[in-house]
C-alpha cells in the first residue's frame, strides 16, 4: 500500500467513526450540529458573525461584540486565522449552522492523517501508526473539550508541526517548517505559546537523546525559519497580543513559592484520574469541581497500561520518548512548570495536554510494536483506578452517576487488552475492539453533552432572531437580552456578552464600575445608571424595575420592554472627577457618578479645565435614584443630533452653546483616530476604558475611523516574511531541479 493511500485510509477512518457517534445528533438536528454552552452559546454565533462581518467589509472593529470591539484581537483566537474557518467562508453565512458537522468531522479526518504522518517515522510496521492515530484524535482530551469547536482545529494540525521539525532537522527539508509555525500562530496565538514551550522541551530531548545530529548551521537555519514563520502571522499576532495585553486574564501571577511547586492534593488526584480514566464531563462534573480545565489524557482503551509497559521494558532509558514521558510528566504535577505553557499565568489550565496524548500514543504503540509485557502495567492500572475510587467515594466526590460509567469503561479497557494480549494477540481483534470502545467512550460523553430537548427553540428563537427582530434601526442604539451573544446573529448591539478576548478596554471599565468582567458581560440590573450611560433603548423578555420601561412588543417569544430612560449616543458633560476620587466612591454607586461626571486622568484633568469643571463633593452625596433622574435630563440638553456606525468607523453630529466635552461609550483604542469639522483632534480615555472628545461651540462633525493598533507594522512585517519564505521554497525548488537534471 503507498504512503498516500495509508495516510487516506487512516483519515477516513476517523472521519467516520466520528461521523457514526455524531450521526444520530445530525438527523435530530435536521443537519445542524448542537451541544451544550461554548459550542452552542460561543462557537455557533462567533462563526455566524465573523462569516457576516468579513463579507460586509468589518473586519476591523465590530459592533455586535459587547460595547463593540476590536474584531481581530476578538476573534483570532477562536476562528479567523484557523484555515478551517476559511472554508466556511464559501458558504453564506445563514448556512454556517448546517456546516459546522461536516467541518468537525474533517477537523477529525485531518487529525488523523497528521498524527499517523508523524507517527509512522517512529515504527517499522505501518499498522502501529494507525493505533497511535486513533489514540491521539479520540483521546480523552478530544472527547472533553468537544465543544470548544476551535481547540479541534490546533488538535488536528500539531502533529505537522512536529513533523515539519523532524524532517527539518534529521533530513534537511527545509521551509515546510517554518511553513507550519506561521500556519499554527495564525490558526491560534494562545496555543502557539504553549505550543512553543512543548517543541522546546521536545527538541531538547531528542538533542539529549542524541536523535538530533545538531550543527551551528543547522541551529541557525533552524531559527531563522521559526522567526520567519512566526513575523508572517504578524498581520494576526501582534494585533491580538497588543490587545491582550491589558486582560485581567493574562495577567494572574503566583504569590509564593509554596504555590510554585505544589497543587492541593485533589489536584493530584485528578491527575492521575486523568490518565486512567476516560474522559469527564465538563458541563456535569462526576468528581470535584473539575470543570474548564481540559485536564484529560486518556488514550481510549488502553489508558495507560501501555505506557508504563514502555516505561518498564524500553532498553535505551535515555532515547527521546522516554525523556518527554518523564519531563512532561513533571511539567504536569509542578505548578510552575505547567504555567510555563500559558506564560507563567497562575490560573489552573491544562490545555496543552493534547500535545502530551501525541508522545503517550507513541509511546503505547512503541510497546505494542515491540510486545512488551503488560502483566505489571495492567495490574498497576487496575490498582490505580480501584484506589482512586475508593479515594473519591471516601471523600464524597462523586457528583453524579456519569462516574459508574468511566468507572466500568475504564476497567473493560484494561480487561480486554489483557485478554487479547494472552489469547488472542491479533491485529485486527484489537483494532476492532479500539473502533467499538472509541464509539462507545464518544457517544456516552457526546450524548451526555447534547441538550436536544434546546434544539428546537435554539435553532428557531436564537439563531432565527433576526428573521422576528421588530426593532427600528432608525438610530444607533444597544440592546440588554440576558441570552448570550444575541448580538451575534441578529443587529442588535446587547449589552450581553460571552467572549473572553474582547477588547482590553472593556475589561477596565466593567471592573471598575462594578461588573466582574471575567469572561462575560453581564452588568446587574441594580447597575440602572450604566442602561442610560451606555445607551441601551430596549430590554427583552426582564423588566428592570429600576428604570422607567413601557412593553414595546410581544411576538410570543420574546417580550420587549422601551427604556423610557434612554439617552442617544453621544453626549455633553460638564463636571470631571479625577481616577483617584472616583476608586474612592463605592463600587455600587460608581454607576450613578458616571452621569454625572466624565472620570479623567490626572494629565487630562489638567489639560481640560477650559471646557470642564471638577464636580463639586456635595454632588456625591445624591448618589440615588433621584439623583439619577435629575443627572438624566442634564445629559439629555445635549446629545448627538445623529448618530451612524460604519464600517470600522462612525459619525455623529452635535450642536453646542459653548465648548465642552462629549462622551461616546465605545470602548478606548489607540486604533481610532477622530476628527471634528475634518481637523485632527485628540481623543480622550474617559471612565476607565471609554471615550470622549472636545467640540466647539456651535456645529460639530465628528468622524472615527478604526484600524487595530499595530495591524500596518504586522501586515508589513507578514509580507516580507512571506515574501522571503517564498522566495527560499522557489530557489530551493530551483537548485534541486538543477540538481537532478545533472
Amino acid at each position: 500500500m503507498t504512503k498516500r493511500k495509508q495516510v487516506l485510509k487512516i483519515g477516513l477512518l476517523c472521519a467516520i467513526i466520528f461521523l457514526a457517534i455524531i450521526f444520530p445528533a445530525l438527523v435530530i438536528g435536521k443537519g445542524r450540529l448542537f451541544m451544550i454552552a461554548d459550542f452552542n452559546s460561543q462557537q455557533i454565533p462567533f462563526n455566524i458573525l465573523c462569516n457576516k462581518s468579513i463579507k460586509n467589509g468589518e473586519y476591523f472593529w465590530n459592533w455586535n461584540t459587547d460595547l463593540g470591539s476590536n474584531f481581530v484581537s476578538s476573534y483570532s483566537f477562536y476562528n479567523i486565522g484557523s484555515p478551517f474557518f476559511w472554508v466556511l467562508m464559501l458558504l453564506p453565512y445563514d448556512y454556517v449552522i448546517y456546516a459546522m458537522g461536516p467541518l468537525l468531522i474533517v477537523k477529525f479526518l485531518v487529525a488523523g492523517c497528521s498524527s499517523f504522518l508523524y507517527l509512522r517515522q517512529y515504527v517499522r510496521e505501518y499498522r502501529w501508526a494507525y493505533l497511535g492515530a486513533l489514540f491521539y484524535t479520540f483521546s480523552g482530551y478530544v472527547f472533553s473539550d468537544l465543544f470548544y469547536n476551535h481547540f479541534m482545529d490546533v488538535i488536528a494540525l500539531f502533529p505537522f508541526l512536529l513533523l515539519a521539525l523532524d524532517q527539518n532537522v534529521k533530513n534537511g527539508k527545509k521551509w515546510v517548517f517554518s511553513i507550519m509555525v506561521a500556519i499554527m500562530a495564525t490558526t491560534n496565538y494562545v496555543f502557539f505559546v504553549m505550543e512553543v514551550m512543548f517543541v522546546i522541551v521536545y527538541f531538547l530531548c531528542k538533542v539529549i537523546a542524541k536523535e538530533y545530529t545538531l550543527t551551528i548551521k543547522k541551529f541557525i537555519n533552524l531559527t531563522i525559519e521559526s522567526v520567519l514563520g512566526f513575523c508572517a502571522s504578524a498581520i494576526i499576532v501582534l494585533p491580538s497580543v497588543l490587545d491582550l495585553l491589558g486582560n485581567p486574564r493574562s495577567t494572574v501571577h503566583f504569590t509564593s513559592i509554596k504555590e510554585m511547586l505544589f497543587y492541593a492534593l485533589n489536584q493530584y488526584i485528578l491527575l492521575m484520574k486523568a490518565a486512567f480514566f476516560p474522559a469527564d464531563l465538563q458541563n456535569s462534573a462526576s468528581l470535584y469541581e473539575n470543570r474548564w480545565t481540559c485536564t484529560e489524557l486518556y488514550l481510549p482503551l488502553v489508558g495507560m497500561v501501555f505506557v508504563i509497559s514502555y516505561i518498564f521494558h524500553c532498553k535505551k532509558k535515555r532515547n527521546a520518548t522516554f525523556l518527554m514521558l518523564i519531563a512532561f510528566s513533571l511539567f504536569s504535577f509542578i505548578p510552575v512548570l505547567n504555567s510555563s505553557f500559558q506564560l507563567f499565568n497562575r490560573t489552573y489550565y491544562t490545555r496543552w495536554f493534547f500535545m502530551f496524548t501525541l508522545v503517550l500514543a507513541l509511546a503505547s504503540i512503541k510497546a505494542l510494536e515491540e510486545k512488551y509485557e503488560i502483566v505489571y502495567s495492567s495490574a498497576i492500572s487496575v490498582l490505580i483506578i480501584v484506589v482512586l475510587t475508593v479515594c473519591f467515594y471516601k471523600q464524597n466526590a462523586i457528583n453524579n452517576k456519569f462516574y459508574v460509567w468511566i468507572l466500568v469503561m475504564a476497567l473493560i479497557g484494561v480487561l480486554f487488552v489483557i485478554v487479547w494480549k494472552r489469547y488472542s494477540n491479533k491485529y485486527a481483534f484489537f483494532v476492532c475492539g479500539l473502533m467499538v470502545f472509541i464509539l462507545l467512550e464518544g457517544a456516552g460523553h457526546f450524548y451526555n453533552t447534547f441538550a436536544y430537548r434546546e434544539l428546537d427553540d435554539y435553532f428557531d428563537n436564537f439563531v432565527g432572531m433576526q428573521a422576528r427582530n421588530h426593532l427600528k434601526q432608525d438610530e444607533f442604539y444597544r440592546t440588554e437580552n440576558k441570552t448570550w451573544n444575541t448580538s451575534m446573529v441578529s443587529e442588535n448591539k446587547d449589552i450581553f456578552c460571552w467572549n473572553s478576548t474582547v477588547s482590553a478596554s472593556i475589561f477596565s471599565f466593567y471592573n471598575n464600575v462594578g461588573v466582574n468582567r471575567h469572561i462575560t458581560s453581564s452588568p446587574d440590573d441594580g447597575l440602572y445608571g450604566l442602561r442610560a450611560l451606555l445607551s441601551v433603548k430596549y430590554i427583552y423578555n426582564q423588566d428592570n424595575e429600576f428604570l422607567n420601561t413601557k412593553v414595546y412588543s410581544d411576538d410570543g417569544i420574546d417580550l420587549i420592554y422601551e427604556n423610557l430612560d434612554y439617552l442617544p449616543m453621544g453626549f455633553a458633560f460638564e463636571h470631571y472627577i479625577t481616577e483617584e476620587e472616583y476608586q474612592m466612591i463605592p463600587i455600587e454607586k460608581r454607576h450613578l457618578v458616571l452621569l454625572k461626571a466624565l472620570v479623567l486622568n490626572d494629565g487630562d484633568a489638567e489639560n481640560y479645565q477650559d471646557c470642564l469643571e471638577k464636580l463639586d463633593k456635595t454632588e456625591l452625596s445624591h448618589l440615588d435614584y433621584d439623583g439619577f433622574k435629575k443627572d438624566l435630563e442634564e445629559r439629555k440638553k445635549n446629545v448627538c443630533n445623529s448618530f451612524e456606525q460604519g464600517k470600522n468607523s462612525f459619525s455623529a453630529n452635535i450642536d453646542l452653546d459653548e465648548e465642552k466635552l462629549i462622551f461616546i461609550s465605545i470602548p478606548y483604542e489607540k486604533g481610532w483616530k477622530a476628527t471634528v469639522n475634518d481637523q485632527p483632534t485628540e481623543i480622550v480615555k474617559v471612565d476607565d476604558g471609554l471615550m470622549a472628545i472636545k467640540c466647539q461651540k456651535g456645529e460639530n462633525v465628528i468622524q472615527f475611523t478604526y484600524v487595530p493598533e499595530g495591524f500596518r507594522i504586522g501586515m508589513v512585517v507578514s509580507i516580507i516574511a512571506v515574501l522571503v519564505i517564498l522566495s527560499g521554497v522557489v530557489k530551493d525548488k530551483y537548485y534541486q531541479r538543477k540538481f537532478m537534471r545533472r
